[in-house]
This record gives C-alpha cells, structure tokens and sequence, in this order.
C-alpha cells in the first residue's frame, strides 16, 4: 500500500503489469473490475512509489538507471525530477514528515545529496 484516499486504498500492484502499475481499490468494492488505474504501466520498471505532500514520487528502472518522475494523486504526470548524474535513487518518504530525500549514487561515492520541492514543501538539499 502506497497511502490511503480517503477510505480508498493506493496500491503498486503487478498483476497483469510485468512493469506495475498503481491503482485505486476501495476496500469495499475489492473486486478487481472496481479498480481504477491512476498510473498505467510503462514501458520501464516502477520500482519505488512514495507519497509526501499531495504527489506521488515514482522511481522508474530502465537500463540499469533510475528516473525519478513526479505525479498528482490523480496520476497526472507532472515532471522528471533530474538526477545528478546515472545510477540509482534511493526513496525515502514519510507521508507524515511530508518529505522526500533522494540519495543518488553520486551521494554514495561522497557527492552532493540532491533534495526535491514537492508542493511547495522544500527537502533536504546539501
């Protein structure tokens, strides 16, 4: 479970989505043709979702590198977020704190830690 919707679930699910998609499922209507799509599958593997500040950050896998895109919660695809440099990103997100840090592997050989502004929210950035 990524986060709740009011009373309806948000949910990273490969069922029929080699790559995942994530869709919304009410807990009363579980039934799979009561499912809705918020974001479809994509030609790249969704690896990491979080949600922090009203938007979904999604971590997408493609040869061997991560690509960090922002979402609403209604799926709308809003903006990749650019990464330093190839490698992997690291998702840290606390609905809560209503904060998201990305480590890249730049960050793990002693580079910068990059930070994101998510609805108007600034994160971490050293």
């Amino acid at each position: 479970m990524i986060t709740n919707i009011g009373e309806q679930l948000l949910l990273k699910t490969n069922l029929d989505a080699p790559n995942r998609q994530i869709v919304l499922v009410d807990p009363k209507n579980p039934e799979r043709s009561h499912w809705r799509t918020v974001v479809p599958e994509a030609d790249r593997l969704m690896k990491d979702v979080s949600s922090a500040g009203g938007k979904l950050l999604i971590t997408f896998l493609k040869d061997a590198t991560d690509y960090c895109c922002q979402y609403s919660m209604e799926g709308v695809f809003e903006r990749e977020i650019k990464l330093p440099g190839l490698g992997t990103a690291d998702e840290n997100g606390r609905s809560v704190a209503q904060q998201i840090v990305l480590k890249s592997l730049a960050d793990a050989l002693g580079g910068p830690l990059h930070g994101v502004l998510l609805a108007g929210i600034v994160v971490v950035n050293h």
